[in-house]
């Protein structure tokens, strides 16, 4: 994974670069040890904020109960820096082309949010 990240062996990863650990798949997908299957859920951001508190409710993922939709600076360090906003597919296999929400909302008003478009 080209040296930035760390594989865990358990369904995610941590960047070596700023000691965050990430889910490989995005949720509603599973990690069956190679790859990400499934089909991404599809969220509005009040959901993926309530998706994330629910998965930790239920027992979290990993071993982990503190998982949390990231803020935007956190998001952005997933872009790959070779160009256009994608996201390492070795890391994060089968993400799609998809928005995908930050918990940071915009400094003009509480009902804009930042996210990224992999």
């Amino acid at each position: 994974m080209a040296g930035r990240y760390r594989d865990n062996g358990n369904g995610t990863v941590t960047d070596v670069q700023t000691g965050l650990q990430w889910m490989r798949c995005s949720l509603g997908q599973e990690w069956n040890g190679r790859t990400c299957a499934g089909a991404a859920k599809m969220y509005t951001w009040q959901q993926a904020l309530n998706a994330a508190a629910a998965l930790n409710r239920q027992g979290g993922y990993a071993g982990y109960r503190d998982w949390r939709v990231p803020t935007i600076e956190e998001l952005k360090t997933l872009i790959d820096p070779s160009g256009s906003p994608k996201i390492n597919q070795l890391a994060f296999p089968n993400t799609l082309p998809l928005w995908y929400w930050s918990s940071s909302t915009v400094a003009y008003g509480p009902v804009s949010v930042w996210g990224v478009y992999f």
